[in-house]
């Protein structure tokens, strides 16, 4: 029973490891987008529309949609329980790795 306690163990503490990991992430990003909002609205929103503002309007909100969606979707979709056309649970995408099957 020891051998299934200390990997039970150990895989408690990787997955605390990597919520972690994904919080950490998560500050960075939405600290990046709050500092240069401004530098934003001033240098991109006012500018007309160009191939590069796409770019950087893709690459710049796609990033936040997806890390807000992977910390944040599995508590969402358990409150308002989302389900697909077979009642199986709907799953849209996800990176990381869970405590729950």
């Amino acid at each position: 029973m020891s051998v299934f306690q200390d990997l039970l163990e150990n895989g408690v503490k990787s997955i605390q490891t990597i919520r972690y990991a994904e919080l950490a992430s998560s500050v960075i990003i939405v600290f990046d987008h709050i500092v240069t909002l401004d530098q934003e609205i001033e240098l991109i929103w006012k500018s007309g529309w160009s191939l590069g503002k796409c770019l950087f309007l893709l690459n710049r909100y796609y990033s936040l949609a997806t890390v807000l969606f992977n910390n944040y979707s599995e508590k969402i979709f358990n409150i308002f329980q989302v389900y697909g056309p077979d009642r199986s649970a709907l799953v849209l995408f996800t990176t990381h790795l869970t405590d729950q099957l």
